[in-house]
């Protein structure tokens, strides 16, 4: 039953008529354009990153509202926002994408759980799903993220069984070949994964709520860095800088609720500087270096009427250089940001059950 459930929510969203156009309100004169894209009911953002050619690729987790089916949606657009194609997937029960990345071939690779097994999706450049391979001996609680490695090959990072926190790693071919598993125990006082980026020097770094673990090409434990000095802190994201530190974003729970953090590391991990904005109260969802050694945190305010998008832009330094508020029924928390090839800022966010991205001057 459940499996015809499935099978019925994917013959209906590649039957669906995908509607997208120009936004009728922009709420200042840099947004660029912004369109809204109709679908599958519930719909969850997750990422949107600029494709190998030209354009971007947007991730969402989508629910069917009659059967309660659970699947991944993916949008091709050009470089202004308009529609190349959609596709809409499900590899069993409890199916959700937790990171997507441009493959070699000029493709795709989707990474989540399903069941609670860690999956990888190969997507091609032109939309056609070539497959998925998953890992039962891998279940857990926690995302599953996914790296370049060498050769053509991924590594995947995950939470572990939450009794146990740990985080498992694993260097694999997109089709499931397996060169190498790690596992890494979570000894901190807030164990739970979030993301996972790769180190300009090499390596990979996981990044938790309040702390970061630095991981060798074949999966060993370099180093551990714990970032409580900042506060209460609870990174939700992590980028790679030019000179090879990392960028984090995420939040600090203070006595007036919570608010955008920054911080700044080295390669090794070393905190250099940690900045919080003050108001308005706000969570940083995503974060993306700049080409002037800076980034931008892309978020959503946390005011008791609404939840509005918020972007902060932080200079090398940490220096607040502006922020920009979105607010409106059309605009939710920004759930991602990617920088397109001229330095624009790309954001993804929902509002009704509807995707909506947004292209907007720096």
């Amino acid at each position: 039953m459940k499996q015809t459930s499935a099978t019925s929510l994917v013959l209906a969203l590649v039957a669906f008529c995908l509607v997208a156009g120009p936004g009728c309100n922009r709420t200042a004169k840099y947004v660029e354009w912004e369109r809204t894209y109709g679908g599958p009911d519930l719909t969850e953002p997750v990422a949107i990153v600029r494709s190998p050619d030209s354009g971007y690729v947007v991730l969402a987790n989508i629910v069917d509202k009659w059967t309660g089916a659970e699947g991944v949606w993916l949008i091709r657009l050009d470089d202004d926002g308009d529609t190349l194609w959609t596709r809409a997937f499900i590899i069993g029960t409890a199916t959700g994408a937790n990171d997507i990345m441009p493959s070699q071939d000029g493709g795709f690779l989707v990474s989540g759980r399903t069941g609670g097994e860690p999956f990888i999706v190969r997507v091609r450049a032109d939309g056609e799903v070539l497959g998925n391979c998953t890992w039962p001996d891998l279940c857990g609680g926690g995302p599953c993220c996914i790296a370049e490695a060498a050769e053509s090959t991924v590594v995947m990072a995950g939470e572990g069984h939450a009794l146990n926190p740990a985080a498992f790693l694993q260097r694999t071919t997109p089709t499931g070949y397996v060169f190498w598993a790690a596992t890494c125990s979570l000894t901190y006082e807030h164990p739970w994964f979030r993301d996972f980026a790769r180190l300009a020097g090499g390596g990979y770094f996981i990044c938790g709520d309040d702390f970061g673990l630095g991981i060798s090409e074949t999966g060993e434990n370099l180093w551990s860095r714990d970032y409580r000095s900042l506060g209460t802190v609870d990174f939700h994201a992590a980028d790679t800088a030019a000179d090879g530190g990392l960028f984090l974003a995420g939040c600090v729970y203070t006595d007036k609720g919570s608010r955008i953090m920054c911080a700044r590391v080295t390669g090794t991990g070393e905190l250099m500087w940690g900045r919080q904005v003050d108001d308005p109260p706000a969570s940083g969802w995503s974060v993306c270096a700049s080409s002037d050694g800076g980034c931008y945190v892309a978020g959503g305010t946390d005011e008791t009427d609404a939840d509005d998008g918020i972007v902060v832009k932080f200079d090398a330094e940490g220096n607040i250089e502006w922020q920009r508020e979105f607010n409106g029924p059309e605009y939710g928390q920004f759930a991602s940001v990617a920088r397109a090839r001229d330095g624009d800022l790309v954001l993804l966010t929902s509002a009704n059950q509807e995707l909506r991205v947004l292209r907007v001057q720096p």
